[in-house]
């Protein structure tokens, strides 16, 4: 039997457990790995993923305008945050083109909020 895949839709993430162990957020759904790659397939394509009304991961347009921009700023964040943890917990810093991009995001963040 192979890898566990597992779609989060509240954190629009995948685990594998052989990545995260048990630190796969609860009310994660296991997928298969046709369902992954059919996700794969589609953000490659020029689709974002979304959960789709079944809590699974769905293939849709991508956005236009601010409210764009504050979306992948908020997923940067989202998709670094573990990197301010590890730095926290371990004294491990993260990079410094990480944390400039951390910073412009939150940036965008708060111009659109205006």
């Amino acid at each position: 039997m192979g890898d566990k895949i597992f779609y989060n839709a509240e954190t629009n993430g995948f685990y594998r457990r052989s990545v995260h162990g048990k630190n796969i957020p609860e009310g994660s759904k296991e997928i298969t790995e046709a369902q992954y790659e059919a996700a794969m397939a589609a953000n490659r394509g020029g689709k974002r993923v979304v959960p789709g009304p079944d809590g699974l991961p769905d293939a849709a347009d991508q956005l236009d305008g601010p409210q764009d921009s504050v979306m992948k700023a908020r997923l940067l964040l989202r998709n670094t945050d573990w990197m301010v943890v590890r730095m926290a917990e371990t004294g491990v810093e993260m990079p410094e083109s990480v944390r400039k991009e951390r910073q412009r995001a939150r940036e965008v963040i708060s111009d659109g909020m205006d």
